[in-house]
């Protein structure tokens, strides 16, 4: 950004984001399992969220010291591509 106060548009545009989609969306994966087994669901939701936060930037860092920039979106499109496959998959066997 040319001048640092042109920073907080983006933040605010992306927490306004999050804090819109973040609890429908747990809403609505709390809605998929089962009330017998909904705490442990959500426990291994919260678990793989925390686990790709870590270790995202670690893995996607070292990609670009060795495939620059374009090879960290070449690299992210492939596992990106596979979640929405097996999402689609998963959604259409549950229902």
């Amino acid at each position: 950004m040319p001048q640092l106060g042109l920073v907080v548009i983006p933040v605010v545009i992306f927490g306004l984001g999050m804090g819109l989609t973040v609890p429908t969306l747990q809403t609505y994966i709390a809605g998929l399992a089962p009330s017998e087994y909904r705490a442990a669901f959500m426990s291994i939701n919260a678990t793989m969220l925390w686990l790709g936060q870590t270790a995202g930037p670690l893995i996607f860092g070292l990609i670009y010291t060795r495939a620059n920039f374009d090879g960290v979106f070449l690299y992210g499109a492939v596992p990106a591509a596979a979640t929405a496959v097996v999402g689609f998959i998963g959604g259409k066997l549950i229902r």
